[in-house]
């Protein structure tokens, strides 16, 4: 909220699922993610950027089990894209 109240445009984005993660932190990076899209973020301005949303969509694939393929990193760009052009019509 700092970094808005001082003039910045400011994306959140989740972390997306890695092949490997322990339960335990699997679970923490889900609890993180909800914090993310239903937390108070979006109610303060800040936009939420779901990547791990357009995974699970099979819209982001990992080539590796961690790193998006080319087409992943493609998907991702999508929401970065949108995200730029929503911020830059407000200014």
């Amino acid at each position: 909220m700092r970094l808005k109240d001082d003039g910045w445009i400011v994306g959140v984005g989740t972390v997306m699922a890695r092949n490997g993660l322990p339960p335990e932190q699997e679970r923490e990076r889900q609890a993180f993610n909800r914090m993310i899209v239903h937390g108070p973020l979006k109610s303060q301005g800040i936009a939420v950027l779901d990547f791990d949303a357009e995974h699970r969509a099979g819209r982001v694939p990992l080539a590796d089990g961690v790193h998006p393929t080319d087409a992943g990193y493609a998907g991702m760009s999508k929401l970065d894209v949108a995200f730029v052009d929503k911020a830059l019509e407000k200014h």
